[in-house]
Order: structure tokens, then C-alpha cells, then sequence
């Protein structure tokens, strides 16, 4: 959630970003990986059983690239790993 923030405000201020998308994620992925890491973080936690997957990744974005650079060049730092923030998500979510 904090690298969708920063993009936000890189949107609306950054002079180098005019009339363009910057799409926030933090790498490719599919349910199964979730499912992954939501039992690693919780084993003591059932899941629903992995989906059944072609075998190849179904979300993607195209001009992630772009907004990585730019947390890279205003923060110091490009998103956070998938599991990562997963991991962040799912202890806010825990309490």
C-alpha cells in the first residue's frame, strides 16, 4: 500500500510524469502464489486448495518498469518483493 501512495503522489507531482499510467505491482503473479504465501505466513491457517493453473502467469503489467524506476529515482528504493508486501498486507489484515 505504501509504493500505491508514492505512486499517487508521483503522479499528480512529479514534472517528468505527464498524461501517462504508472501501474502499481509489485511483480507477476498468479492466485497459486498467494494461496503460497498466505500458508508460509499462516501454517497453522487452511486455504482453499491451489486453483488449477495453464502453467503460466496470469496477471501481468505492462509499464510496471516505469513506475519502479521513478520509486527508484524519488525514494531510493523500487517496490517492495511480492511476498514481502504480502506479508505487510496480511499482518495489517491480522491485526
Amino acid at each position: 500500500m505504501e509504493d500505491v501512495g508514492r505512486l499517487h503522489v508521483l503522479a499528480m507531482t512529479h514534472p517528468k510524469v505527464a498524461n501517462e499510467r504508472l501501474f502499481g505491482a509489485a511483480g507477476i503473479f498468479d492466485f497459486n502464489m498467494i494461496l503460497a504465501m498466505f500458508r508460509k505466513l499462516n501454517p497453522e491457517m487452511k486455504f482453499h486448495d491451489d486453483f488449477q493453473s495453464p502453467g503460466e502467469y496470469l496477471f501481468t503489467f505492462e509499464g510496471r518498469d516505469r513506475a519502479d524506476d521513478l520509486l527508484k529515482l524519488v525514494f531510493g528504493r523500487g517496490f517492495l518483493p511480492l511476498e514481502e508486501s504480502v506479508a505487510v498486507t496480511v499482518r495489517q489484515i491480522a491485526g
